[in-house]
């Protein structure tokens, strides 16, 4: 199954396909010091732009808008981790494995 989200008002900041099990966060802060274990995408509520990527993270989406010179946009672009913001953010993803490819069309999850 797969899923296309799309919204006006989205920006890519690190365009990287990847793939990973869905952690939901409320801010990054409290897991940038985190290791994952598997690789995870992490969708964090809240992003200020000063912190860092955990260790495992392949890609990090937000409905906050860092600036794209921001600390955490440039880690993610030099890191090559997947970094979008997405103003309509879906409430929930399910913790199944996904592959995520973001481009300029859209972000398209893929069911696994």
């Amino acid at each position: 199954m797969q899923l296309l989200l799309a919204s006006n008002s989205w920006q890519v900041i690190s365009p990287v396909e990847a793939v990973g099990y869905v952690v939901a966060v409320d801010e990054l802060l409290t897991v940038q010091n985190k290791t994952y274990n598997l690789p995870t995408i992490l969708v964090a509520k809240r992003v200020k732009g000063e912190e860092e990527i955990p260790d495992g993270a392949v890609a990090l989406l937000t409905p906050d808008m860092p600036d794209v010179l921001s600390h955490v946009s440039v880690r993610a672009r030099n890191s090559k981790v997947s970094n979008c913001y997405i103003e309509f953010m879906p409430k929930s993803f399910p913790g199944d494995v996904k592959r995520i490819t973001l481009s300029m069309a859209g972000l398209l999850c893929y069911m696994l």
